[in-house]
């Protein structure tokens, strides 16, 4: 009879008994073979693998087992993380496609930049050489813009433009242009303005920088380029007010509005005709009779703007001279701001 089955991993007890007298005693069975099997555990990119003999039943190994070596990373495509410029370098990685985590990286050297400078004009472009395909000459010509005119008290206009085999092109991507401010211009008051052709409508351009005499720009497409100074014009406030009829000896104050003001300039006050004196505002005390008015912005004695003439109308009729005389003796003349608020600064 079986006591204990024996196994691969121990022995067996068989027990017996005499037929004859009825004694019982044991014996030990031997242990069972191990039943041999092939097991491999692969190897990856980070780790090695192992192949081996084990026995199925027990799982107990069989003889050594062999190292596999680890397997090279299999990598996709390289992916730009950051893009080069002519500034700083970029960046591309590319990521094992084990999903392991392992990553590559590389530089990308920086885009080499190409500066060009018309001699005549002193124009400069400096462009990202990945901006052309092959080499571009610069055309610049300083020209008269109807369009810039009509906005401007002082200005300087060029065309410009980049040329491939006789033909105007076009830049891939923002370049650099360096407009030069030309002497007797105040950079301060500058605007810059661009166009697409020399009648299309100029557009102001922010974010022009001055520097070493130049504005300097960063734009995708060329085409007409101006510095302007803008008009300087100056108006009467609320003037819309001067039309009304103000009681005899009343007392005006009058304000005017600059815009484009220079540094330095002047506002002077135009009464009937003859300069009266410099201030942002004006005031006539007790008129007693109809008068023009007109303000004028002056720098270094030389006319700017000036606004147009108004009439300031004042009741002189009989009844109106006797209302004002019994006013002045109770102290009640009127006194009238007639712009629509004061200013604490010329507005600009």
């Amino acid at each position: 009879t079986v006591v204990t089955v024996a196994t691969c991993t121990q022995t067996g007890v068989m027990g017996y008994v005499c037929t004859r007298c009825g004694t019982s005693f044991t014996e030990i069975a031997d242990m069972l073979p191990h039943t041999p099997q092939e097991v491999t555990e692969p190897a990856t990119c980070t780790a090695a693998g192992r192949r081996y003999t084990q026995c199925s039943v027990c799982r107990q190994m069989i003889g050594t087992a062999t190292t596999l070596s680890k397997i090279a990373h299999s990598f996709g495509e390289w992916v730009t993380v950051k893009a080069a410029t002519t500034e700083a370098e970029g960046v591309q990685e590319r990521v094992c496609q084990f999903n392991c985590g392992t990553k590559e990286t590389r530089t990308i050297p920086k885009i080499q930049s190409v500066t060009v400078r018309d001699s005549a004009t002193g124009v400069a472009l400096t462009y990202p050489e990945t901006a052309y395909t092959g080499s571009v000459g610069l055309r610049v010509d300083k020209i008269s813009a109807a369009s810039v005119e009509a906005i401007s008290g002082q200005n300087v206009t060029y065309s410009v433009q980049t040329v491939q085999n006789g033909s105007a092109v076009q830049p891939k991507g923002r370049i650099r242009l360096c407009l030069p401010v030309p002497s007797g211009m105040d950079q301060s008051r500058c605007a810059i303005y661009y166009a697409s052709s020399a009648t299309g409508t100029p557009q102001k351009i922010a974010g022009a920088r001055f520097e070493d005499g130049c504005f300097v720009i960063d734009v995708d497409q060329l085409g007409v380029f101006a510095i302007v100074i803008p008009k300087t014009s100056i108006t009467i406030k609320n003037a819309a007010a001067l039309t009304k009829t103000y009681d005899y000896r009343s007392t005006l104050t009058f304000g005017a509005s600059v815009e484009n003001p220079t540094s330095g300039g002047e506002i002077r006050w135009i009464i009937d005709g003859q300069d009266v004196g410099a201030g942002e505002t004006w005031t006539v005390q007790e008129a007693r009779n109809t008068f023009t008015i007109q303000a004028k912005y002056l720098q270094s004695g030389k006319t700017l703007a000036e606004s147009s003439v108004e009439t300031v109308r004042i009741n002189t009729g009989f009844f109106a001279r006797l209302i004002a005389f019994f006013r002045g003796l109770f102290g009640g003349l009127p006194k009238i701001v007639v712009q629509a608020f004061l200013p604490n600064r010329v507005r600009i």
